[in-house]
């Protein structure tokens, strides 16, 4: 009897002792391990879901997201190979202990397109452990039928005992570069392989500058430091956090919830003589430093200062004197030394030129004067020139085989390649030319505090001095 028919007996069998009552037994299910390990399913969820990736390694603090509060609807799918047969599912939260689903139901399916009735329902727990579902599909869909403001997590899942962590996955060649994320801080990769990260504060990083003489300037939480390869600080700023983020209302009711925040430092630039260029966030500024740590100019930006987290995610200043600006996450604006508005595009700019974004977080001032813009959620990274016109984009349509979820950096290099960082992706870095052809691509290994993803690029290869506005990032 060939292979394929042994195959399609053992799956009818299967199906008549479930229709009989009779568990599958322990040599079916062990199958199935054999099987999930030649042919990796494929996991997929509604809505702003992502981070599927993240259920095949073994790092256990990375994770599946719903990336939005749970209700009712929402979904996670998975998809074998063949028709396969199912004893039990096991969603793991791990360290996100409270993001479980509230309840949940299971549904199956053997072409994506009919799914009849839920043939099973629970309520969720930290490890919720779906039992008894004694069924042979191809597609499984476990939709949460709560509600809570919390997100739907799963760093682990497991079907019939087997662990997708036990999977290997394969990583891909990369150039020499200093990335940024909010697990990882600054991490230096040669290769493909973490030569050091920097994370000594646990605090996000943005936006690092590899400053070509073996030093390398890191913002992270409400500071920015100069250090060397051995991690020395050898220079440092702090900005002052303002008073309504250090003192309690005085109302009851606000006071009960309300949490003492510090600054956030997102962005940084190196400048010429020495000076850095620095975002404060709250304090609504940007701030050129000098050597001694002395603030040496002050602009004063228009926006909704007392949202510390968004409110400038980006900042360049160019070889002309201006700065230029992601405000709020909905606008990017160039401002002249004394603050004034030269230029200002938003979300309405771009719309009927077929690119529709909800923030900015990533933005390089190339050497042709146009922007190169990362839009975040909306997965969407696009230029446009003086004239506000879009002149080039990358979709997720255009790098299916990335798994576009989140466009955060971006650097282009002197030879036209761009290169992008991503959130919620299957792979963090990536670079393509002016074609949109993937040319290489990264993702981290295990383990490394890249569970969300990677926030901004320098390419080390890349000539030029970053203090003199010679990379275009």
């Amino acid at each position: 009897m060939t292979s394929s028919r042994s195959f399609l007996l053992t799956i009818y069998l299967i199906a008549l002792s479930a229709l009989c009552g009779y568990a599958f037994p322990k040599s079916t299910i062990e199958a199935t391990h054999a099987e999930m390990l030649k042919s990796k399913p494929k996991v997929t969820g509604s809505g702003h879901a992502s981070g599927s990736e993240n259920l095949f390694d073994k790092d256990k603090t990375n994770r599946w997201s719903s990336n939005e509060f749970m209700k009712a609807g929402m979904w996670l799918q998975i998809e074998f190979a063949k028709p396969t047969p199912l004893a039990n599912i096991v969603l793991d939260a791990g360290s996100s202990q409270d993001d479980y689903p509230r309840s949940y139901e299971v549904f199956i399916s053997d072409d994506q397109s009919s799914w009849g009735d839920a043939i099973l329902s629970g309520n969720g727990s930290t490890v919720t452990s779906i039992e008894g579902i004694e069924a042979t599909t191809k597609f499984v869909r476990i939709m949460q039928t709560g509600s809570d403001n919390k997100y739907w997590s799963v760093h682990d899942l497991s079907v019939n005992g087997f662990s997708f962590s036990s999977i290997p996955v394969k990583r891909y060649w990369s150039p020499d570069m200093l990335i940024s994320s909010y697990g990882g801080g600054a991490t230096l990769i040669k290769q493909g392989e973490i030569i050091w990260n920097y994370a000594k504060y646990q605090a996000p990083c943005q936006d690092s500058w590899s400053l070509g003489n073996g030093t390398f300037l890191i913002p992270s939480s409400d500071t920015v430091r100069i250090i060397n390869s051995e991690q020395e600080v050898l220079w440092s700023y702090q900005g002052k956090t303002p008073a309504h983020m250090t003192t309690p209302p005085t109302d009851p009711e606000k006071r009960s919830k309300w949490k003492a925040r510090k600054l956030e430092i997102h962005s940084c630039q190196p400048l010429p003589g020495g000076h850095v260029l620095i975002s404060e966030g709250a304090n609504g500024r940007l701030v050129e430093v000098d050597k001694s740590g002395t603030i040496v100019k002050t602009i004063i930006l228009e926006g909704e200062k007392s949202n510390n987290h968004n409110y400038n995610r980006v900042v360049r200043k160019t070889t002309q004197g201006t700065y230029i600006a992601a405000l709020n996450h909905d606008r990017v604006g160039e401002f002249d030394s004394e603050g004034r508005v030269l230029r200002m595009i938003g979300k309405k700019t771009t719309k009927d030129q077929g690119i529709e974004w909800g923030h900015v977080h990533g933005l390089a001032v190339l050497q042709n004067g146009n922007w190169l813009i990362g839009t975040g959620y909306s997965a969407t990274f696009f230029e446009i020139d003086k004239n506000d016109r879009v002149i080039w984009s990358i979709k997720p349509e255009d790098v299916p085989e990335i798994g576009l979820k989140y466009a955060a950096g971006c650097q282009r290099l002197d030879d036209g390649t761009s290169v992008f960082t991503t959130y919620n992706s299957t792979f963090k870095v990536f670079a393509v030319d002016k074609n949109k052809k993937i040319l290489w691509k990264w993702a981290p290994p295990a383990g490394k505090g890249f569970a969300d993803g990677v926030t901004n690029v320098q390419v080390l290869s890349e000539k030029g001095v970053a203090a003199n506005f010679e990379l275009q990032k």
